[in-house]
């Protein structure tokens, strides 16, 4: 179901082309200590409130402030599941 979820996510949100990350106008979110990423919170949002919410997950992660607990290869960490288009071009001009 959690990647079910998170893979509808990502797909509706595309890239997150054109958001700017950190450039909204939304009002500042209290600042609450985001829990560690681990395998009991594996496939959760943050800010949780995101967990149950699909157009607030929509809205934060146009704004760059949604992030997923993940794990890749030996490590769990929260990650961003959008990209800039920044970030893309700077992947390009890496020697190959």
């Amino acid at each position: 179901m959690g990647n079910l979820l998170l893979s509808g996510l990502v797909l509706g949100l595309g890239l997150g082309l054109g958001a700017e990350p950190g450039s909204s106008n939304a009002p500042a979110r209290a600042a609450v200590e985001r829990p560690a990423c681990g395998k009991q919170n594996r496939g959760q949002m943050w800010p949780a409130e995101a967990n149950g919410n699909p157009r607030l997950a929509n809205q934060l992660a146009r704004e760059g402030a949604l992030e997923i607990c993940q794990k890749s290869d030996w490590r769990y960490g929260w990650r961003s599941p959008s990209v800039h288009i920044r970030h893309l071009a700077e992947r390009r001009k890496r020697p190959k």
